[in-house]
């Protein structure tokens, strides 16, 4: 779990066009030289492997499947949504795609990101043209999953800001 979630960590950093410096060398004094070269390694393979699943979790279903314990995921209420599931909530809230607005931006707010699974799949369903003009807020109150939201959303040019904080509560750690 301390090898994912620097994983996402060191990714985000470096995705966030060095406006999160000082929190990746907070994070990088943890580790060897060795082990940052294999994070970037690990960073390739991660892009490489979203290229051939297009709009899809990767991140989400890995952290369910292997850095979050089952214990976890009954204590945190922590669940990953099926691709499938996202696609058709994705159709449903879309609706008549005639009903968008032609030249506005359109907002989405997202209160429990989690990976950004739905705001994938929202994108996905989204032509181009439209894709461009949405500005998703994602809030999620783990900030791991704000840092897979942020890489994901990021990596498919989804312009989405991410928020660490409590939808229910108000509360907001980190913007």
């Amino acid at each position: 779990r301390k090898v994912f979630d620097a994983f996402v960590r060191f990714a985000a950093c470096a995705l966030a066009a060095q406006t999160r410096e000082a929190e990746y060398l907070e994070e990088a004094k943890r580790w060897e030289r060795q082990e940052l070269d294999l994070f970037g390694k690990a960073l390739g393979a991660l892009v490489l492997e979203m290229e051939g699943r297009p709009f899809e979790d990767v991140l989400g279903g890995y952290y369910m499947e292997f850095a979050l314990s089952h214990k976890g995921q009954q204590w945190n209420g922590e669940f990953h949504t099926p691709k499938p599931i996202c696609d058709l909530m994705a159709r449903i809230t879309l609706g008549d795609m005639e009903s968008l607005p032609k030249e506005r931006t359109i907002t989405v707010c997202e209160p429990a990101c989690g990976a950004g699974a739905m705001i994938l799949s929202f994108g996905q369903a989204c032509p181009p043209d439209v894709r461009r003009r949405l500005r998703v807020t994602a809030i999620d109150v783990s900030r791991v999953a704000c840092d897979m939201a942020f890489v994901n959303t990021t990596l498919w040019g989804i312009p989405t800001r991410v928020i660490h904080g409590n939808s229910l509560s108000l509360e907001c750690w980190a913007a």
